[in-house]
């Protein structure tokens, strides 16, 4: 059946009327309050900022005020230590070109740095390799290097190195 053209039809149109009367000022409002609220934050986060930049500027003058200081005494405190730097360069290098020296004086024929300590790992792996095989090179160049060699031995383990490094050319 249709409807009837009277009461049904002027029911809904108004209730259509009123629905988007009703329906627009709701969404426009919450629209707007998102908006407000949107705004209200951005002014907030804003305020927040400036306050923190006026904190921030204060803190970085006291800061640099501090930091000049600092770099003044540092300064001075560096000059200080300079000299006291040259002075001790100065008797360490005496002290050195004097030991320097007598080690020089104490070396054995052909060694060319100064003898480890009898527990240094390297120290004793080459002279346990040059132990078990004299003709190794690279233990009886590390011997005769640091010393490590017998005086009786040197000349003739030169010699064997010598030949070996005449042959490698």
């Amino acid at each position: 059946m249709p409807p009837k053209k009277g009461k049904g039809k002027k029911q809904h149109d108004s209730d259509d009327e009123e629905s988007e009367e009703s329906y627009e000022p709701k969404a426009s409002k919450k629209i707007q309050k998102q908006a407000q609220k949107k705004q209200n934050s951005s002014a907030k986060k804003q305020l927040d900022q400036e306050s923190e930049d006026d904190s921030d500027s204060q803190n970085e003058q006291v800061e640099k005020k501090g930091q000049k200081k600092k770099a003044q005494s540092q300064n001075q405190n560096k000059s200080r230590n300079n000299a006291k730097k040259k002075q001790q360069k100065e008797d360490d290098e005496d002290e050195n070109s004097e030991s320097v020296e007598n080690d020089k004086e104490n070396f054995k024929l052909y060694q060319k740095k100064e003898t480890p300590p009898e527990d240094d790992p390297c120290r004793i792996y080459y002279e346990s390799l040059y132990r078990e095989k004299p003709d190794s090179i690279l233990a009886l160049k590390y011997c005769l290097d640091y010393g490590l060699i017998e005086e009786t031995n040197i000349q003739k383990a030169h010699k064997f190195y010598e030949k070996y490094k005449s042959k490698q050319k």
